[in-house]
């Protein structure tokens, strides 16, 4: 019996725009496994960012905490490699060759962009609450510039996880033909 790929969905963006809810939200109707954003239970942890190398060591701990997962079936990945990248070319104003190739062998079936017209919310590990239109506009050029086909989740509350649940099955159905 063939079985067939398991599919990898990843949730994307600026800070706050509701990745974490969305994930959880999507794994439970999906019953798809969850994988966690590696980087923040780092930090939470006490890890400290202080150059770009350390977000590629994290992109390779977030890499094979969804092989691990996804060697199970399915899983919704709260966050992916475009979130070290953008923070990489943001705060550090390079993109370690290292992160870039990562980012572009990595693939996921199905990646969804949260667009930030939620409201922002406090939180330790948060520092944009005034420029999260100019990161997600720069999350859609490194999206596009990977070639990564994405759709935008927008709207709020039962809508935005709605809006979401709809393009994961209109995306898995053009995957499958």
């Amino acid at each position: 019996m063939i079985h067939p790929e398991p599919i990898k969905i990843a949730i994307t963006g600026p800070e706050s725009t509701g990745k974490t809810q969305l994930a959880l939200y999507l794994s439970k109707e999906l019953g798809y496994a969850y994988v966690a954003e590696v980087a923040r239970e780092l930090m939470e942890k006490g890890r400290k960012i202080n150059q770009s190398n350390d977000l590629v060591q994290m992109a390779h701990q977030q890499i094979k905490a969804e092989n691990k997962y996804s060697q199970n079936g399915s899983i919704i990945c709260d966050t992916d490699l475009t979130v070290l990248y953008v923070w990489c070319k943001d705060k550090y104003h390079h993109v370690p060759l290292a992160l870039q190739s990562l980012m572009a062998h990595h693939r996921y079936s199905i990646t969804l962009l949260c667009a930030p017209d939620i409201p922002w919310e406090p939180d330790p590990l948060r520092v944009n609450p005034y420029d999260r239109e100019r990161l997600f506009d720069l999350y859609k050029s490194v999206l596009e510039s990977h070639q990564v086909q994405y759709s935008i989740i927008h709207g709020s509350g039962p809508s935005r996880m709605l809006l979401a649940k709809k393009q994961i099955e209109l995306n898995i159905g053009r995957n499958k033909k």
